[in-house]
């Protein structure tokens, strides 16, 4: 047992010189995330996160596209490619959660930090599970996980539905950016007013 201690012991310090302590524990608390199943009351459901792989990138543009093609289709944007492809050139597969439900996938939430805050990006759920709650417990669920000094901010399509969802937990509108479509909101409570 000692010798399994120390093993660990020494393999905790070679990546935490490989990586860096910081995206060492990101990686530990992600792993443990996995583990984790919550049971959502109101769908009779149970969910669980687990991270997110290179090899989820398909699937995953898949579903993007089909879960913006209402919002892009009523601003005139909507292309099945363009939406796959503008996913794939920026997932990051570090900073994705996979959303599962009753053990399959069915979602994706992704929080990519910056020096100043943190970015709530790629929350995509199928359509068959949108408008019950489920985004609501995945999304508190990631911020309580992510929460530090930073706020969060987000960018959702002008008119989106999912406004509503981010306002109720603590989103407030900031500005439209100068491409006329995305929105941006933050938690930023210095930032009261701005919108």
């Amino acid at each position: 047992m000692a010798s399994t201690a120390s093993s660990l012991a020494r393999l905790f310090a070679f990546l935490t010189g490989l990586v860096g302590p910081a995206t060492l524990h990101l990686v530990i608390l992600m792993r443990h995330v996995s583990q984790v199943l919550h049971e959502d009351e109101r769908m009779g459901i149970s969910w669980s996160l687990r991270p997110a792989t290179p090899e989820d990138a398909e699937w995953m543009a898949d579903l993007k596209a089909t879960a913006m093609r209402p919002d892009l289709e009523r601003l005139g944007y909507w292309d099945r490619g363009w939406a796959r492809e503008r996913f794939l050139e920026a997932y990051v597969p570090a900073n994705t959660y996979v959303v599962l439900v009753e053990g399959t996938e069915a979602g994706l939430i992704a929080v990519r930090t910056a020096t100043d805050r943190a970015w709530v990006e790629h929350f995509y759920l199928a359509p068959r599970l949108q408008g019950h709650g489920l985004g609501g417990n995945v999304l508190a669920h990631v911020m309580e996980l992510h929460q530090d000094l930073r706020p969060f901010w987000l960018a959702i399509d002008h008119g989106s539905r999912a406004r509503q969802l981010y306002e109720h937990h603590g989103f407030t509108y900031r500005h439209t950016a100068d491409n006329g479509v995305d929105q941006l909101f933050s938690t930023d409570p210095r930032m009261e007013g701005d919108g």
